[in-house]
């Protein structure tokens, strides 16, 4: 909360130019296609885990599922254990206001936990993108149709992605909310709660990606400027003064500020069905148009 210094900009300028020269230099040195572990052909192991689509997906996103479990666990506990003493950090004007731009409303203390669990959102819908437009890279490569060479289906194929993402993403929601409730202390089931009445703005996110996936292979990339779009409408909207019928396109802003407001059914089953309209005109899509 002090005077700006704008030269310190210039440090990520450098380090950016740093790591890329880095890069450069790695990439020119190493052997193309070469690993650290020497190859071990074998007899396969943990065939049967692999027996469909849905366990190759799951197999091939548990490795990012874990880690961004592990990141929402330390981003919940942290804001969690900070929360009680937000009042002497911002218990000001302006301290307000900013808590309430990026979503929180209310008391203090439940402001910050309702703007640090709308920010968790708008970041856990991140994987969510991530799993659905995977896909895209996977047919550019050929890897879809060597999956669907087999006895899988292309319904089967996108169902998993699907499945995966939007269960995935309601896991870190709850599981962002549980970790906010122990760094706090109190109102854990609560807090679950305020995570996963997220949910269903995520899910129509997740729905809207899916379908720009669905119609064509590289509108999947579109998918990031959507969310991007919807973070400022949403999340930074108020402090440009947009109107409200500007903001309100953004799904983020029709999920309640848990735990300051309580849950509001109307809203979150309407976005949930747009969100399955969604997801079945992408299913429905995918089945006919050409991979790749």
């Amino acid at each position: 909360w002090s005077e700006p210094r704008w030269w310190l900009l210039a440090l990520y300028v450098a380090l950016a130019a740093a790591l890329a020269a880095g890069a450069q230099l790695l990439r020119a040195r190493r052997d193309l296609g070469s690993g650290l572990f020497p190859a071990r052909p074998g007899p396969a192991h943990g065939s049967r885990r692999l027996a469909d689509v849905l366990a190759l997906t799951w197999r091939v996103q548990r490795p990012a599922l874990l880690g961004w479990s592990v990141g929402v666990l330390a981003l919940g506990t942290v804001m969690g254990a900070i929360a009680p003493g937000v009042g002497d950090l911002l218990d000001t004007e302006a301290g307000r206001r900013l808590i309430e731009s990026i979503g929180g409303t209310g008391t203090l203390e439940d402001a910050l936990l309702a703007a640090v669990l709308s920010i968790s959102a708008v970041v856990i819908t991140c994987f969510g993108i991530t799993v659905l437009t995977r896909g895209s890279a996977d047919e550019q490569d050929g890897r879809t149709e060597q999956v669907l060479a087999t006895a899988t289906s292309r319904s089967r194929a996108i169902l998993a992605a699907f499945l995966v993402a939007l269960l995935g993403v309601a896991w870190l929601l709850a599981l962002t909310g549980l970790a906010t409730g122990i760094g706090l202390g109190r109102d854990v089931g609560g807090l679950v709660e305020a995570g996963l009445g997220q949910l269903p703005a995520v899910w129509l996110v997740l729905g809207l990606a899916a379908l720009l996936y669905a119609v064509r292979t590289r509108w999947a990339v579109l998918a990031w400027g959507l969310l991007g779009l919807f973070l400022v409408l949403g999340q930074i909207g108020s402090l440009l003064d947009l109107p409200g019928w500007v903001t309100g396109l953004s799904p983020f802003e029709h999920v309640p500020a848990m735990p300051v407001e309580s849950f509001q059914v109307a809203p979150s089953l309407a976005m949930t069905a747009i969100a399955a309209g969604c997801l079945v005109a992408a299913w429905w899509r995918f089945r006919s148009r050409d991979i790749g």
